[in-house]
């Protein structure tokens, strides 16, 4: 059984080396482009002939972006008193920020001191533990943490999240 493993293994690395051959062959050949040999039996030319160094475009087209002058045959003379009323900018509509589904859990207190105590977050079915002024994912912080309550801000608006009971 070990010598049938031998000669399936040199075999598969023979043609495995003979298809590589042929990748970097084939690469080698399209690499040497830049000088190709030209030969015309029915001429009797034979030489090379190398791509052009730069060219030269025919833009002997008009072109589509130019700006052109229009002439006026009758100019008309405007009252300065009868102008129409300048419109009114309307305010923007005020950006709605989509928060996703938040859970608030309560916070885990850790007796050390030095410690802050660690709100349990759920958002989208995943679990975070989080401490107040931490900034995560992609701009969520937590304001202020009690008990019953958590105040978070993203991206200027603040929401207060209630306790699950």
């Amino acid at each position: 059984m070990k010598t049938n493993n031998k000669t399936l293994t040199y075999i598969l690395l023979a043609v495995v080396g003979f298809i590589w051959f042929k990748v970097f062959v084939r690469l080698k050949d399209n690499a040497e482009v830049e000088t190709v040999q030209y030969t015309a039996n029915h001429q009797g030319f034979t030489g090379k002939i190398s791509k052009p160094e730069s060219f030269h475009l025919k833009a002997n087209y008009n072109d589509p972006f130019k700006i052109r002058k229009v002439a006026v045959n009758n100019p008309v003379s405007v009252d300065p008193n009868n102008l129409p009323p300048k419109p009114v900018k309307e305010k923007p509509a005020p950006k709605v920020v989509y928060w996703p589904p938040i859970k608030y859990f309560g916070f885990v207190k850790n007796n050390t001191p030095g410690r802050t105590p660690r709100a349990l977050v759920a958002f989208e079915n995943t679990i975070y533990k989080l401490r107040k002024n931490e900034v995560f994912l992609d701009g969520f912080e937590i304001k202020s943490l009690s008990r019953d309550e958590m105040v978070m801000k993203y991206k200027g608006e603040v929401r207060t999240f209630y306790k699950m009971r």
